[in-house]
This record gives C-alpha cells, sequence and structure tokens, in this order.
C-alpha cells in the first residue's frame, strides 16, 4: 500500500507561487505534468493573468515530465500574457522536459533561460 502511494506522489504536480502584486511572479512547477493534472497549472496561470500578473517566471527545475497537453497550457498562456505586453519564461528545464521542449521548437515560441536571475532580467534589462 505505501509502495502505490508513493508512485502516485511521484507523479502529482505541485505548484508554487512568490511574487508581491506589480512584481514578476515565480511560478515553480514541480512533479509530472500531464492530461491527468493540467488544468490546475492551467487555473494556476489563469488566476495569476486575470490578476494582472502578465509577468511570470516558471521555475521546471524539479518537473520531471511533460506531455502535449503541458506544452499546449504553457504556450496558451504565453500568448495570453504577451497580449498583456508581459511575457512567461521558462527556467532551468530538467532534462527529460529539455528533450521535449526541443523536438517540439519551445524556444521559437518562448525565452527559456538557465537561472532565475537570468529570467529576471529578460523583465529588467539594464539601463544605461
Amino acid at each position: 500500500m505505501d509502495d502505490a502511494s508513493n508512485v502516485n506522489d511521484a507523479h502529482s504536480l505541485r505548484i508554487s507561487a512568490a511574487g508581491r502584486p506589480g512584481e514578476v511572479l515565480l511560478m515553480k512547477v514541480a512533479g509530472y505534468l500531464d492530461a491527468a493534472n493540467f488544468d490546475r497549472l492551467e487555473k494556476a496561470l489563469e488566476d495569476a493573468l486575470d490578476e494582472g500578473r502578465s509577468r511570470v517566471i516558471l521555475d521546471l527545475a524539479e518537473l520531471n515530465y511533460i506531455n502535449s497537453a503541458g506544452v499546449g497550457v504553457i504556450l496558451a498562456a504565453i500568448s495570453r500574457a504577451r497580449s498583456a505586453a508581459g511575457d512567461i519564461v521558462l527556467v532551468n528545464p530538467t532534462q527529460s522536459v529539455a528533450v521535449v521542449f526541443d523536438l517540439i521548437g519551445m524556444s521559437k515560441f518562448s525565452h527559456i533561460v538557465d537561472t532565475v536571475e537570468d529570467a529576471e532580467a529578460t523583465f529588467h534589462p539594464p539601463t544605461g
């Protein structure tokens, strides 16, 4: 019985968000993003965008799996954020997620960077 719960935990989706209104929102996505739970990320992103949070960093350092449903949610949110003069920057995807992104050419549609600091810099370019 413990094994079954461990499998479910290993395949769950965890989402956390931090940042004050008016600032860039840092959203961490961990676990598995697939057809069984993509709607949770979709709702989290829609809620953020509905609140005017159009500048979002998605930290994917602990996302172990993504399928087409998850990719679709991210692409739709990017489009909506850009329509609101914002953007969604993807940070540090795991190897398995990076492979999916490479296969679909995600870098043509989104900024993918290595660190949260690099992502923040896309929203706050150096002045001078």
